[in-house]
């Protein structure tokens, strides 16, 4: 679960870097490129569209590649484990008085919905 939730962060940290990075890409387009009256260098503008556009693309391809194999880290499948782990264990640890006061659906509907809402939503 650890080298997962780190990888994810990662992933989290980079699509902040690459969203700054788009900020800085198009006020360099908009400011140096398209603003410049068009009798200027046309080929030097169309070189910089392209790398312009290079700098957008590929980091979004590989953003895409580690979203996509983000599902296969298996982080939220152990932590969800290990939240059925715990509530099941404390339900084995009550009393047997609470136990035979706790209603067997509660269980189950805390196992399946209530934990599922508690990884979603914190």
């Amino acid at each position: 679960v650890r080298l997962g939730t780190i990888k994810m962060l990662a992933v989290g940290q980079l699509k902040n870097v690459f969203f700054i990075l788009k900020l800085f890409v198009s006020a360099y387009m908009v400011d140096n490129i398209l603003l410049k009256p068009a009798s200027e260098d046309g080929q030097a503008r169309i070189f910089a569209l392209v790398l312009l556009t290079s700098f957008t693309l590929v980091p979004q391809a590989i953003l895409h590649y580690l979203d996509y194999s983000r599902f296969g880290w298996r982080v939220v499948g152990k932590v969800r484990m290990r939240v059925m782990a715990g509530l099941m264990n404390s339900f084995l640890y009550m009393s047997e008085v609470a136990r035979s006061n706790t209603d067997a659906g509660d269980l189950v509907d805390a196992m399946t919905f209530d934990t599922d809402k508690v990884i979603k939503e914190g």
